[in-house]
């Protein structure tokens, strides 16, 4: 048996360790050969970072352009919270295995296995505008015998998991609401969570259809919980020439975003930049009822011909230079896709499982 001495000097070194984890956002330090410090990471390393990109710093304004992101039926929105969490960032070999499937790779040879529970919201102190939060270094291929150092010359397919929230994760940018959340999150088993408000700005509008748009609120809130635990694999690379994996430098570290696109939420389509609509959402809350959109009111909706919540029609709006869309009701189009969603909540679900990417634009495959 040990004795009293050896366990409290054990302890001792533990809550030292402990201590020396707790300015990098851990409950806990992580194996040697995964982190290291998260800002002077060495060269031939990756670091690691997550964000919710502009979207979810500065909302979705009320503007018009080639490049921006915006409401094509006159809404503006901010965010107050998104959070999500994730696990099992993965580094892989050959991320050229298979040209028809892209999900296949070679064995993992690298980890972060998390999970990391964020606030998007919040500011993570890391990237251009200190936004983005960071998740860890790899500083070697830890998941292979002696784990050696990653070779400058090869590239690695890179993949992530968002999962269920869990009382395990490692909390970054959390306020004390943010904690309140995610307890409710862990009830509800929900991987992402989302929460702000929206106004109507457009003022030159066009209807598809007769329709009262007066009767619909100008402003409301929406607080949304998603349960869809998917694996995002073998990401492109913008940085690489969008060709698939991650690649570091004999000289310096090289920063791997994991950046997930909320703007998802809104498209009309499951399709890749689909254009973003409100007006379902809007007409999914009760007359004379709290302005509040939630999973509830939109369980409620048909996305393939949208009533309001008196089962009056609501046709197409489209606002300032935004294109006119046709035909007599408002409708969002599955493309074949999703299996036979059965309702608005639902296939705003399933266009959010592909909101994950790499390095900003970067397609992943969604492994559900």
């Amino acid at each position: 048996m040990r004795s009293s001495v050896t366990r409290g000097s054990q302890m001792k070194r533990s809550l030292k360790t402990l201590l020396a984890c707790l300015p990098l956002g851990l409950w806990a330090c992580p194996d040697k050969e995964t982190t290291g410090d998260l800002h002077n990471p060495p060269p031939k390393s990756f670091r690691v970072l997550v964000s919710g990109e502009e979207i979810i710093a500065e909302g979705i304004p009320f503007e018009h352009g080639d490049e921006s992101i915006y409401f094509a039926d006159g809404w503006t929105l901010t965010f107050e919270s998104a959070l999500v969490t994730l696990a099992k960032v993965q580094l892989s070999e050959n991320p050229d295995m298979s040209s028809g499937d892209p999900s296949m790779t070679g064995p993992v040879v690298a980890e972060l296995e998390g999970a990391f529970a964020v606030e998007l919201k919040s500011e993570g102190g890391f990237g251009p505008h200190g936004h983005e939060h960071a998740l860890g270094v790899l500083l070697k291929q830890n998941k292979k015998n002696k784990a050696p150092a990653f070779d400058a010359q090869t590239r690695y397919a890179f993949g992530y998991s968002l999962v269920p929230a869990t009382a395990q994760a490692t909390q970054l940018g959390f306020t004390e609401a943010a904690k309140k959340t995610y307890e409710r999150m862990q009830e509800k088993g929900w991987s992402v969570f989302v929460s702000g408000t929206a106004e109507h700005k457009g003022e030159v509008c066009r209807a598809s259809a007769s329709y009262d748009f007066e009767q619909l609120p100008k402003k409301f809130r929406f607080e949304l919980g998603f349960a869809m635990p998917v694996h995002y694999r073998n990401c492109e690379n913008p940085h690489l020439e969008f060709h698939r994996g991650i690649q570091t430098k004999d000289n310096a570290a090289v920063d791997v975003v994991v950046s997930l696109h909320f703007d998802h939420l809104f498209w009309e389509a499951l399709e890749e930049d689909a254009s973003l609509r409100l007006d379902a959402w809007a007409a999914s809350i009760p007359k004379d009822a709290t302005p509040l959109v939630s999973n509830e009111t939109l369980a409620n909706v048909n996305y393939l011909g949208v009533v309001d919540a008196q089962k009056n029609v609501v046709p197409f709006r489209s606002c300032e230079g935004a294109q006119d869309k046709t035909g007599p009701q408002l409708r969002y189009e599955a493309h074949g896709k999703g299996g036979g969603l059965s309702n608005l909540n639902a296939f705003i679900q399933y266009n959010l499982s592909t909101f994950g990417h790499l390095n900003g634009n970067g397609l992943c495959t969604p492994v559900h």
